[in-house]
């Protein structure tokens, strides 16, 4: 029985149907040990905190069976029979004559959850059971979390179900003939057979057909199934003539009226042919010459009322078959395809859950080494090459111009490795990595030694390879690499493996690509960290993408232009020159990052601050005018040290404060963070026509900071760009 929490395995599956068969025929046919059974499985199964069956009596849905849950809660539905209406789900299963989901039962304003509370039901799930005769009753499933259930468990649930109503037509049929202990014996060996052969399909439908030719007395019978779209014969009697049985295997039935197979899909019900020498439409006169078959009836083995195949059977003398006999028949048939659709559904879920596991590992690779491309790389061609049953396989990657071989599964021996190491592939017929790079899709070669183009024959004898397969990794319609699985021996890759292998390529693709955006950002961010760490934390941020779009904002800008520069770098060693540069930059750099300022960009001796942008600053007036001053006090050092080796400079600095325009500003490979507005025009202007030493301030930005610094009223100044005088203070000092 299935962990509480983990999905079920295969082998779990079949062990709950082989139990609930078992209880079907262990009691008798009695109803109460197989719902019982039925009610247990399917919650153990598919991770319930409840089953339950409810059988249909007039207009109402009584409790008949229960797992699980509290015993109040099922006393109470014992005296509390449900009626057809949305105020439960059983009710809404009969409504809708189709399976019924209830996510959470408790915010569900039609769902009457009275009584579920004392089982504190949350999530529902109901399944109908259904008979020739209608919805007879359901299958439900609670859990007392909300939790929906899953495809693959509704579907679980829904083969119960179909159980369930089996039983209770088997239970009925066999109650009224006087074979009842010969046919349940027969169900019995088909359970033993399902449970003998960890679900060998042709086993489980050797037995069903075996059973249903000696309970109807026939002679023979086949089962067909539908295998790749085609329907062939595919299980026969043990004691039909081999001659039979290599004619009909050949035979392709469609859905016409020249054989009894043919018309049972046709039609999607039994068929009987009572002599088949007497019908004008039959076809089929070789097979029955050999076979020597007068009387043929065949039922379809349906599965959501679609034919996946049927079960024939067929008498060597004219004899009808009887109504019950068809109906047990009928019987039979509905195993048949239960355990076909239980063999299908098991398959994709094992393929499935392999699937997940191994896209798990390709994201629990790339978590754990951060972005340790070769590690990432490798957990991919192992999981493609298990996958699509290959037997070896490598991963090629683009670099410098070229393509270089990046991995290998394990088992590729190292003379291989040594002939593909060397060669950087190009485009060109000569490898089937060359091919995929000219086709820029997969590329098979189903026997490279019958291949004219292949040019590396010692690597082929190192490796043993046989059949390749490789498929591009694509980035923006360009391949930036190429993953190949060979087999030792011939044998075909099949359309589900090479679109399973371009899920792989898919990833591995992926992969490169957020290996190198990773790169390339965390360089951009180291970079631009150095000048502007606050821009830089924006590139990885919803927030920050909506900043770096475009806004308003209120800023304080800040302007450092140094007095001098012209006459010094006429004079200067460009070596001096840049000297100097760096040691002002890395001042005025430094000291503006500390109070929370964004630099925004160097123009030689000129330098532009802006405070409260991208990240707000309470007071950012102030922290602008204490940055000046730390940088006056900063600058008066590095002059008086310029002083000693003759170089005479001075700064002056304008600060201004008011709204203006922030955003991206540049183009494709070159952008910029960059401020626009008046604002950062006077404070431009301010700059300029300050002397060496002075700290200028508009008038707007000394109302924000009076009570706090030190400053003087100057004489209101000529800006260029500015229709009128403007007032101004300077800066003297911060106040204690």
């Amino acid at each position: 029985m299935a962990e509480a929490g983990a999905p079920a395995s295969e082998r779990d599956a079949l062990a709950s149907v082989g139990r609930v068969l078992a209880a079907v025929t262990g009691a008798g046919f009695e109803l109460q040990p197989a719902l019982d059974q039925i009610a247990a499985e399917s919650a153990a199964l598919c991770r319930a905190d409840a089953g339950f069956v409810y059988l249909r009596d007039g207009d109402l849905f009584r409790f008949a069976a229960a797992s699980g849950g509290t015993p109040e809660h099922w006393a109470y539905e014992r005296e509390h029979p449900d009626t057809i209406d949305r105020k439960s789900i059983m009710g809404r299963v009969a409504l809708s004559g189709t399976f019924v989901h209830v996510a959470d039962v408790t915010v569900d304003p039609e769902y009457e959850a009275g009584a579920y509370r004392l089982g504190g039901v949350r999530t529902m799930l109901g399944v109908p059971i259904r008979t020739d005769e209608g919805l007879i009753g359901a299958v439900g499933l609670g859990r007392t979390r909300v939790e929906p259930f899953s495809d693959q468990e509704i579907e679980m649930v829904s083969i119960f179900a179909d159980q369930a109503a089996i039983a209770i037509r088997l239970a009925r049929l066999l109650r009224e003939t006087h074979e009842a202990l010969e046919r349940e014996t027969a169900v019995r060996q088909v359970v033993q057979s399902i449970n003998r052969s960890t679900f060998d399909l042709d086993a489980v439908l050797q037995a069903v057909l075996d059973n249903a030719v000696r309970l109807t007395h026939a002679d023979q019978g086949n089962i067909t199934r539908q295998i790749d779209g085609e329907f062939r014969a595919r299980v026969f009697s043990a004691d039909a003539p081999p001659e039979f049985v290599e004619l009909m295997s050949g035979v392709v039935f469609r859905q016409d009226r020249g054989s009894a197979m043919g018309r049972a899909l046709l039609e999607r019900g039994p068929v009987q042919i009572v002599d088949v020498l007497a019908d004008p439409e039959y076809q089929l006169a070789e097979a029955q010459r050999i076979a020597g078959f007068r009387t043929i009836l065949g039922i379809p083995l349906l599965q959501d009322g679609v034919p996946i195949g049927v079960l024939s059977i067929w008498r060597r003398h004219v004899q009808a078959f009887t109504a019950s006999e068809i109906s047990l028949l009928s019987t039979f048939a509905d195993q048949v395809a239960i355990a076909v659709t239980l063999a299908r559904l098991l398959t994709e879920t094992h393929e499935a859950l392999q699937r997940e596991t191994a896209v798990g590992n390709v994201l629990q690779s790339i978590s754990r080494s951060t972005f340790d491309l070769h590690q990432v790389l490798q957990t991919v061609i192992d999981s493609a090459t298990r996958l699509s049953h290959a037997d070896e396989g490598n991963i090629t990657s683009k670099e410098n111009g070229g393509f270089r071989m990046e991995a290998y599964t394990a088992g590729v021996p190292a003379e291989f490795r040594a002939i593909i190491d060397l060669l950087i592939f190009q485009p060109e017929r000569g490898t089937i990595t060359g091919r995929v790079l000219i086709e820029g899709g997969p590329v098979q070669i189903v026997d490279v030694l019958a291949d004219a183009e292949y040019r590396h024959p010692d690597a082929q004898r190192a490796s043993g390879m046989r059949t390749l397969l490789a498929v591009p990794l694509m980035r923006e319609g360009t391949p930036i690499g190429v993953l190949t699985v060979w087999r030792l021996e011939v044998q075909a890759f099949s359309d589900a493996e090479i679109a399973l292998l371009q899920t792989f390529a898919d990833q591995a693709a992926i992969a490169i690509a957020n290996v190198r955006l990773f790169e390339t950002v965390e360089r951009q961010r180291t970079e631009l960290a150095r000048f502007a760490p606050q821009v830089a934390g924006l590139l990885t941020s919803a927030e920050g993408e909506q900043l770096l779009a475009g806004h308003r904002r209120e800023i304080s800008a800040m302007f450092c232009d140094l007095r001098g520069f012209t006459a010094f770098a006429e004079t200067a060693e460009p070596e001096e020159l840049l000297s100097v540069l760096r040691s002002y930059h890395a001042a005025v750099g430094e000291l503006s990052v500390a109070e929370g300022g964004t630099v925004e960009h160097f123009a030689g001796d000129g330098l532009m601050v802006f405070f409260n942008d991208p990240a707000p600053i309470p007071d950012h007036q102030l922290a602008a005018v204490r940055t000046a001053c730390a940088v006056r006090d900063r600058f008066t050092e590095l002059a008086a040290a310029w002083h000693k080796r003759g170089y005479e400079l001075g700064m002056g600095i304008g600060i201004a404060s008011g709204y203006a325009t922030l955003g991206r500003i540049g183009f494709e490979g070159r952008y910029d963070y960059g401020a626009m507005g008046i604002v950062v025009n006077l404070a431009a202007r301010l700059s300029d026509v300050a002397e060496a030493g002075q700290i200028l301030i508009s008038q707007r930005h000394y109302a924000a900071v009076e009570e706090a610094v030190a400053a003087t009223e100057r004489p209101p100044v000529s800006l260029k760009g500015f229709g009128r005088p403007i007032p101004v203070w300077a800066v003297e000092s911060i106040r204690a």
